[in-house]
């Protein structure tokens, strides 16, 4: 049949463009959500830019994937500041430690994750954060955060029992 010009209408203010005229709309998620994944499972930029080759993409600068990155950067920072809601009346907290980067240097560091139980008996992630130790300080200031969101009706903790971590559970409402 050959080529169709489109013309667009033009509308008071602005344009308007029908969805159909964006097919490409879903390829360009599914490869968002490709990058996406490979950054956040520590794949380098390079690497990335040789998995969008692979796609059938010219290839993505080390400066797209960090702006395409930048959504997850607004994701998990919503996700750790949301309101917790409703008590929680058991709370398991822990921490692991893991080699992150931190002015240029790779420190190890301690990742901080707190799961309550509801009264439904629902298990919810209600906290995760990284720190330098798991000392006493840092866990009284995290265990805070979790009740300025709205943590309570906590009648249990379980923990591994760290010394910093027994000091600072006993905070809150005691």
């Amino acid at each position: 049949m050959g080529t169709i010009e489109l013309a667009i209408p033009k509308g008071r203010t602005g344009t308007y463009v029908p969805s159909l005229l964006r097919p490409r709309r879903r390829a360009e998620h599914a490869l968002l959500a490709v990058v996406q994944d490979a950054y956040v499972h520590g794949v380098s930029t390079r690497k990335v830019d040789d998995l969008a080759k692979a796609r059938g993409v010219d290839g993505i600068s080390k400066s797209a994937v960090s702006r395409i990155c930048a959504e997850l950067d607004a994701a998990v920072a919503a996700f750790r500041t949301r309101p917790l809601t409703g008590e929680h009346r058991y709370l398991w907290v822990d921490a692991t430690y893991h080699k992150v980067r931190v002015d240029g240097r790779v420190v190890s560091q301690a990742t901080v994750v707190a799961v309550g139980i509801t009264r439904e008996g629902d298990r919810q992630v209600l906290g995760v954060d990284v720190g330098p130790s798991e000392g006493r300080a840092y866990w009284t200031a995290f265990l805070w955060s979790l009740v300025k969101r709205g943590l309570k009706g906590v009648r249990l903790a379980i923990s591994d029992a760290h010394e910093g971590l027994k000091q600072g559970v006993s905070f809150p409402g005691q």
